[in-house]
């Protein structure tokens, strides 16, 4: 098994257009038997608000709200590969893409990304076991 969490706390992003208490992103595969099994259960917001609107804990996967004055802003970006596929498992909390010039100043093309969290499990039991944190990789033995 593969499993990495991700939480940060009191997010504020874009002079508070895109706040939060909590962003949880988590990431798990496991492999049973030559079949592998990969889950985002867990992930979720506590307190989140778009421009003012508060939104539920449980954001459906890759919900896009529009963000005017930049462009948009993705939350609980999920990347789940097919079960055959050797790919890791990965969860972003919150995706803010910038393509408009703004007040901030913040380049065209830039991606802030809060909470990202990566699995992937290995079939053979003596490969390592890799999960990513914030663009920190770590590898376990499997055994």
């Amino acid at each position: 098994m593969a499993k990495t969490t991700a939480k940060v706390e009191d997010v504020s992003l874009l002079d508070g257009a895109v706040t939060a208490e909590a962003v949880t992103a988590v990431a798990k595969e496991t492999i049973d038997n030559g079949s592998r099994t990969r889950s985002t259960e867990g992930s979720g917001f506590v307190g989140l608000k778009v421009l003012g609107i508060l939104l539920p804990v449980n954001v459906a996967p890759n919900t896009v709200i529009p963000l005017p004055l930049f462009e948009k802003v993705i939350l609980n970006q999920q990347k789940v590969p097919p079960a055959d596929s050797t790919k890791g498992t990965e969860v972003n909390g919150i995706v803010i893409v910038i393509t408009k010039a703004n007040a901030l100043n913040l380049p065209i093309g830039a991606k802030i990304i809060v909470a990202h969290a990566r699995a992937r499990a290995l079939l053979f039991e003596d490969e390592p076991v890799e999960g990513g944190l914030d663009g920190l990789n770590v590898a376990e033995n499997a055994n």
